[in-house]
C-alpha cells in the first residue's frame, strides 16, 4: 500500500482546484448540513476561498447562494433593515 502524503495541496482536491478546467465549486448539503461538521469538507471551503473561487452551496431545495431578483428586492426592502440598539 502506497504511503499517503501529509502535504494537503498534493490532495486530489487540491489539484482538481488547481486544474485549468475548474471554474468553481458546489458544496450539496444534506438536511443537517453535516459537510460543514467535516474538518477535510471545512478544508475545502478554506482552498476555494484562499483561491478565489465561488463557492456555491446547494441542497434538495436547489442552490442557496443563488441570489435571485426577487430576494435583492427583497434585501433592499426598507423592511429587512435593522436599527442599531
Amino acid at each position: 500500500m502506497a504511503a499517503m502524503s501529509t502535504d494537503l495541496s498534493e490532495s486530489p482536491f487540491d489539484k482538481a482546484l488547481l486544474a485549468k478546467s475548474c471554474k468553481g465549486v458546489v458544496m450539496i448539503l444534506d438536511e443537517g448540513a453535516k459537510p460543514l461538521e467535516r474538518v477535510w469538507c471545512l478544508y475545502e471551503v478554506l482552498r476555494v476561498h484562499q483561491l478565489g473561487f465561488k463557492l456555491e452551496l446547494a441542497s434538495a431545495n436547489g442552490v442557496l447562494t443563488e441570489i435571485t431578483d426577487e430576494a435583492k428586492a427583497a434585501a433592499a426592502s426598507p423592511a429587512v433593515h435593522f436599527h442599531s440598539i
